[in-house]
């Protein structure tokens, strides 16, 4: 389950963008910061969702998409 959806937009923010330097400064926050909240998202799911130097995961990769989607729905 999901402890944080804060901790689904640090993910989105990394797949999307590439890395965790750029994810944080459009999120305003260190790169450690992006590393540590991805990986409390993972120990609350249960799976990886990003390697260090290989990147996002298909999971991940479905993570995000779901951050973004359900963005958009509570937005609109």
């Amino acid at each position: 389950m999901i402890s944080s959806w804060d901790d689904l937009r640090h993910l989105e923010a990394f797949e999307r963008l590439g890395s965790a330097s750029a994810a944080g400064r459009e999120l305003s926050v260190a790169p450690s910061t992006i590393y540590r909240r991805i990986a409390a998202l993972e120990a609350a799911v249960g799976f990886t969702c990003l390697v260090r130097g290989k990147g996002v995961t298909p999971a991940g990769r479905e993570l995000a998409e779901l951050a973004r989607s359900t963005t958009v729905s509570l937005s609109g």
